[in-house]
C-alpha cells in the first residue's frame, strides 16, 4: 500500500482541501494519507477512547468536488449499507459511515499489506510465479469470501442478489499476517441499490465477464467469471486479456478465446485445468452456479491448497515485498510503526524467506508480465457502447490492403504450350513445302449456302470406268512458263451431259486448290470432280 507523505506530491484527483494530516475528522484523528484516486482519499486515522483505547481505521472521504453531486453521494452511501452488512473475516469489514461539514466518509478495518496485484509484480522482477497450490489458496479465500456477499439476505431473509462486479487483483487486499482480504463494492449490485453513475458501464474490462461488458443483467456468476480470470493469471504469470486500445479489450472481452491454464504452464493437472476454464465458460450456465461450488471443485482438484495457512503467506510476503514493507515503516507515524513492527521482515526471516520462495513459488524464466500501474482505476465505457446489441462494436483499427489475387499457374503454363504448338506447326509447313513452290497459294472458301437436308448418299463401288486419256492438271495450278506434262483431253460426252444437267441445288462449294506438284509416273492422276447434292439417291449407272 503506498503511503503518501507530508510534502509529496498528491496523486491524480487528490482534492487538497479535503483533510490535512493531523486534523480531526469526527472521533477520529488523521495520521497519513495512504491513496488518493479519482473519487475519493483514503486515509490511516486512530479512535481514541476510555481507559487509553485505541485502535487504527482507514477512512475513505469523498473529495469535495463530488460531494454536491447527490447521485454520486448516493451511490457511496449504498456502498456503506451494503458493506457494513458482510461479516466474513475474507471481507474488509465497514465500521461506521459519517457525516462532517458536508463531507461523507466511510470508516473500515485498516489491513496492513498489498494487494495481490502488488505481490505479482514483484514476483514478476524476480522471475517467479506462484505454486498452483498458493494460487488457488488465495483464489479459495476470496470465493468464500464473494459467497458470503452473494448470500446477503434482508430483514425478511430474502437475497439481495449482491454481486461484487469489480472482482480484480487489485481489489484482493494481502495482509502481511497471511490474511486474505476482499474489498471495494463500490460498483456492486444490490436490490434497490444505485450502483453506477450516468448510465455508463464501470468496471475493469479485463476482469469482465462477457455479459457484464455487453451491458446485460448479471448475477454472482458473473463474479465467479472474474476470479476464474484472476486464477487464471495467477497460474500462468500472464495477463489473459490484453489490447492497447479500450475498444479493442473490449471486444477480446465480450467474446472470449482462452487457453487452459496448463498451456502456459505444464505442471498443473487437468483437473484444475477443468475447473479454470468451468469458470471462464462463456455462457451462463454452463459456469459453477455459485462461488462456494467453484471453491470446493478446487478443494476437490488440488488438495494441497487447503493445506497452506496464513503463517505461509505471510513468510511469503516478507520475502518478497521485503522492500515496500521497509518503506511503509518509514513513512508512517511512530506510533503506527510501533504497531506494525511485529510483522516479520525479510532480514528476520533468513534462511525461511529463501526457503518461502522456493516451496512457494515456481520458475517463470523468460514471462513477459506486464505490472500494474499504482494508479490504475476503473474505466468508463460511453453508454453509446454498452448498449450495443448482442453483436458488438468492431474495434477502430484500420484492415491491411488487399493484396491482388494472384492468377493460377496453369494459365500461363497454357499460353506457352499453346504457342509452342504453333510454332512447331509453322515450322513443320515450312519444311514440307517443295523447293520448286516460291510461295503457296490458299484461295479462300466461299460462304456456304444454306441447304435443305438431303438423304445419303451411297458410296460408289471400287470397279469405276476410268477414261484412258490423260488429263492435266488445272492451268492455274502450273507454274508460269513450266512445260506442260500432257495434252489436253476432251472430257467424255456423259461426264459433259452429266455437269450440263440443270439442278434446283445451289452450287456446291468448291474444293480448295492446291498446287500440282510434277510427276514422273506412267499412269496420269485422275481429275477430281465435286458432285453436286441430290434430293434423293441416284442410280449408280447413271453416275458417269
Amino acid at each position: 500500500m503506498r503511503i503518501l507523505v507530508d510534502g509529496e506530491p498528491p496523486e491524480a484527483g487528490y482534492d487538497a482541501r479535503v483533510l490535512a494530516v493531523g486534523t480531526r475528522l469526527g472521533a477520529y484523528d488523521i495520521l497519513a494519507k495512504l491513496k488518493a484516486g479519482g473519487m475519493a482519499t483514503l486515509f490511516l486515522a486512530r479512535r481514541s477512547g476510555a481507559a487509553g483505547f485505541r485502535r487504527h481505521v482507514a477512512i475513505k472521504v469523498v473529495h469535495e468536488h463530488l460531494a454536491s453531486d447527490r447521485s454520486f453521494v448516493r451511490m457511496f452511501v449504498d456502498e456503506a449499507l451494503l458493506q457494513a452488512r458482510i461479516h466474513h473475516p475474507n471481507v474488509v469489514h465497514v465500521e461506521e459511515l459519517g457525516e462532517q461539514d458536508g463531507q461523507h466518509f466511510l470508516v473500515m478495518e485498516y489491513v496492513h499489506g498489498c494487494s495481490l496485484a502488488q505481490l505479482m509484480d514483484g514476483l514478476a522482477r524476480r522471475g517467479r510465479r506462484l505454486t498452483p497450490e498458493m494460487a488457488c489458496n488465495v483464489a479459495a479465500q476470496v470465493l468464500a469470501g464473494l459467497h458470503a456477499a452473494h448470500e446477503l439476505r434482508d430483514e425478511q431473509s430474502a437475497l439481495l442478489g449482491v454481486v461484487h462486479r469489480d472482482v480484480s487483483p487489485q481489489n484482493v487486499l494481502l495482509a502481511y499476517e497471511g490474511h486474505v482480504k476482499l474489498i471495494d463494492f463500490g460498483v456492486a449490485k444490490a436490490k434497490n441499490r444505485q450502483s453506477t453513475v450516468g448510465g455508463s458501464l464501470k468496471g475493469k474490462l479485463r476482469y469482465m465477464a462477457p455479459e457484464q461488458a455487453f451491458g446485460r443483467p448479471v448475477d454472482r456468476r458473473c463474479d465467479v467469471y472474474a476470479i476464474g480470470i484472476v486464477l487464471w493469471e495467477m497460474l500462468t504469470m500472464r495477463k489473459l486479456f490484453q489490447a492497447e486500445e479500450d475498444l479493442a479489450l473490449l471486444e477480446l472481452v465480450r467474446h472470449p478465446k482462452v487457453d487452459p491454464p496448463s498451456t502456459y504452464a505444464p505442471e498443473i493437472s487437468p483437473a484444475l485445468d477443468a475447473v479454470v476454464m468451468k469458470a471462464l465458460a462463456p455462457n451462463v450456465e454452463d459456469r459453477f452456479a455459485t462461488a462456494h461450488d467453484m471453491r470446493r471443485a478446487i478443494a476437490e482438484a488440488l488438495p494441497g491448497a487447503v493445506m497452506i495457512d496464513a503463517a505461509n503467506l505471510a513468510e511469503l510476503l516478507a520475502a518478497v515485498m521485503d522492500a515496500a514493507i521497509e518503506r511503509d515503516l518509514r513513512q508512517l507515524p511512530p506510533s503506527v510503526s510501533a504497531v506494525i513492527e511485529n510483522v516479520e521482515r525479510r532480514d528476520a526471516l533468513g534462511a525461511r524467506g529463501d526457503e518461502a520462495l522456493k516451496t512457494m513459488t515456481i520458475s517463470a524464466a523468460g514471462i513477459d508480465y506486464a505490472p500494474e500501474e499504482e494508479a490504475s482505476e476503473r474505466v468508463s465505457i460511453p453508454p453509446t457502447i454498452v448498449r450495443t446489441s448482442p453483436t458488438p462494436a468492431a474495434p477502430t483499427f484500420v484492415a491491411p490492403e488487399a493484396k491482388p489475387t494472384p492468377r493460377a499457374p496453369w494459365i500461363a503454363i497454357a499460353a506457352v504450350v499453346l504457342a509452342v504448338l504453333v510454332a512447331i506447326g509453322i515450322g513443320a509447313a515450312v519444311v514440307m513445302r517443295p523447293a520448286s513452290d516460291p510461295e503457296m497459294t490458299v484461295t479462300p472458301l466461299a460462304p456456304a449456302s444454306p441447304t435443305p437436308a438431303v438423304a445419303p448418299v451411297v458410296a460408289p463401288p471400287p470397279a469405276i470406268a476410268v477414261p484412258t486419256a490423260p488429263t492435266a492438271p488445272p492451268a492455274d495450278a502450273v507454274e508460269p512458263g513450266a512445260p506442260s506434262a500432257v495434252e489436253p483431253a476432251a472430257p467424255p460426252a456423259d461426264a459433259v451431259a452429266e455437269q450440263e444437267r440443270p439442278s434446283a441445288e445451289p452450287e456446291a462449294v468448291p474444293p480448295r486448290e492446291t498446287t500440282a506438284r510434277p510427276t514422273s509416273e506412267s499412269a496420269p492422276r485422275r481429275a477430281t470432280r465435286e458432285r453436286p447434292a441430290r434430293r434423293a439417291p441416284v442410280p449408280l449407272a447413271d453416275e458417269f
